[in-house]
This record gives C-alpha cells, sequence and structure tokens, in this order.
C-alpha cells in the first residue's frame, strides 16, 4: 500500500469571521453543528486510510494548542505528530517548516497531501477519490491541485488556467478583469484554485530554495532549532517570529510553468470571509 503524509492545516488566527472567531477559537475550530471545520476536515482526511498508508501531520497555533487537542479527543484522532507555529507569518514560513520536519522524519518523496480546514466540501468520499488521483498524478507532475470550475470571476481567488480537456495549468493570483478576459480569449479554461494540494517535501523545499534561498534556510532551521514536548514540535519562537509574512503562493505557486489540476465533481465553499460563511450556512451548514 502507498504510503502518504496529510497536512492538516489548522494554524490560521481566525480573524476574517470576527467577532463569531476570535483569536482564541478561530474559526476553524467553530461549531455550526455536531462538528467544528477542523473537525470535518479530519473525518474527511482519515477517508484516505481506505487508500493509503497515512501519517497525519497536524499544523496549529500555539495559542490554540489546547482546543487543538480537545477537539482531536472529541473524533477519537490521534495524529502522528503536531506541529506548532509561536505565531502566524503567513502560509509559507509554515509549510515550509512543516515540509523540512516531513523530510527528516518521512522521507523527502512520501506523497504529501495538504488540507486547510477552512474549506467545505460537498461528498467526502468524492474528495479523497481525486486526492487518490492527485496522488497518482504526482508520479508525473510534481505538483497537483484540486480545482473547480468557477461559478462567477472573483478578484478574490486564485485561478489556474488551462485547456479544458487538459491536467495542466498554470496558476495566477487573483487576476484583474482585465487579465482574466485575455485568459478566455487565449481559449484557456479557468479553474478555481481549491487550497488541496498534493506533492512532495523534496519539491516544494527545492522551489522554496529557488525562490528565496535564505528565506528557506532560515525557514528551515526553525524546525532543526524546534522547541520538543511530549505532544508537540514547536518551532523556533525565537527564529520563526522575525521571518517575514510570505504567502505560499507567491513563493511557490506563481513561479511554477505547469501544475498538475484534478477537477472536483462536488461542490466546494471557501469560508474565507463573512459572505461566503454565511451563504454556505444556510445553504448546507444548518444540516452539518
Amino acid at each position: 500500500m502507498t504510503s502518504v503524509v496529510v497536512v492538516i492545516q489548522a494554524g490560521g488566527d481566525g480573524t476574517r469571521l470576527w467577532p463569531l472567531s476570535t483569536t482564541k477559537r478561530p474559526k476553524q475550530f467553530l461549531k455550526t453543528g455536531k462538528y467544528s471545520f477542523f473537525q470535518q476536515t479530519v473525518q474527511r482526511a482519515q477517508k484516505l486510510r481506505e487508500r493509503f498508508d497515512v501519517r497525519f501531520v497536524v499544523l496549529g497555533n500555539d495559542h490554540t494548542k489546547g482546543l487543538l487537542l480537545k477537539q482531536c479527543r472529541e473524533v477519537d484522532f490521534v495524529p502522528d505528530d503536531i506541529l506548532i507555529q509561536p505565531c502566524n507569518r503567513n502560509t509559507a514560513p509554515a509549510l515550509i517548516g512543516v515540509a523540512a520536519y516531513i523530510e527528516m522524519v518521512y522521507g523527502s518523496k512520501i506523497p504529501t497531501c495538504f488540507m486547510p480546514c477552512d474549506h467545505v466540501f460537498g461528498d467526502s468520499s468524492t474528495v479523497c477519490r481525486h486526492l487518490a488521483e492527485a496522488v497518482r498524478l504526482t508520479e508525473e507532475k510534481a505538483f497537483v491541485s484540486l480545482v473547480v470550475n468557477p461559478e462567477k470571476y472573483n478578484s478574490q481567488y486564485g485561478y489556474y488556467f488551462g485547456s479544458a480537456d487538459t491536467s495542466e495549468a498554470f496558476f495566477v493570483a487573483r487576476p484583474s478583469l482585465g487579465v482574466f478576459g485575455q485568459m478566455k480569449e487565449k481559449g484557456l479554461h479557468p479553474f478555481w484554485d481549491c487550497g488541496v494540494f498534493v506533492t512532495t517535501a523534496s519539491f516544494l523545499l527545492g522551489k522554496a530554495v529557488e525562490g528565496d534561498r535564505d528565506f528557506a534556510r532560515r525557514c528551515k532551521e526553525t524546525v532543526r532549532q524546534a522547541v520538543k514536548s511530549d505532544l508537540f514540535l514547536i518551532f523556533n519562537p525565537v527564529l520563526y517570529k522575525v521571518l517575514p509574512s510570505v504567502p505560499i503562493t507567491t513563493l511557490v505557486m506563481q513561479k511554477l510553468e505547469k501544475i498538475g489540476i484534478v477537477p472536483l465533481s462536488t461542490t466546494w465553499t471557501d469560508i474565507g470571509n463573512w459572505a461566503s460563511f454565511l451563504g454556505w450556512y444556510f445553504k448546507a451548514g444548518w444540516r452539518k
């Protein structure tokens, strides 16, 4: 059975849904029904055990690590590793740190699925089937993302552009309406980025070095000098807090010439702001 690592990203500050979401209880830990967004992501990810030998790595924040443990216990989930950000420095420092840890512990070539906790999907089994496709596709494409057909143009989302019948595309972060129109005129089909992707630690670290060698070195050093306890590995607080705040899309995705894509055949909502949260909640959230 193929081995994979699943990274559950639960480290956001949750400020965009204030006052419902706060730094003490960020949105990934909010319960709109029986389970929080974090717990729903855990349950979705665990379905991958039907297809792979899975190691689970959870990425959290220092000020919510107690809440993270509590919600893990509520759904009988025991992750293999819990990595903690001492503060929020955006997604690049966090995910490069995670990749460095995976390289040290599980190897540089193991397929790794990155799953954020602020996205909601319709059918979990369908998501896992597509993730299995993405894992297989990483043998040909080093970086594979789940994508959906956009409902309409939205300047707040990143897009992949490619032919409608292809498994390849390239990423554009928040394109203007003019750029969006130019792509369509060239016959390129737009896809929304679901935020879920599969790659390897080796590829992610290699692209980080290409993007900013010193930044990548400093991110890896926060792991080499991490603070360890029985339950957590905390990125070195002194080194981590002075890292630049950089999105992983800026450091890596935007610089990739080609990306593998797997179109998603179930519903998807990014719970990124009040408008998307309320739209999802009144359609389906109340049933969760």
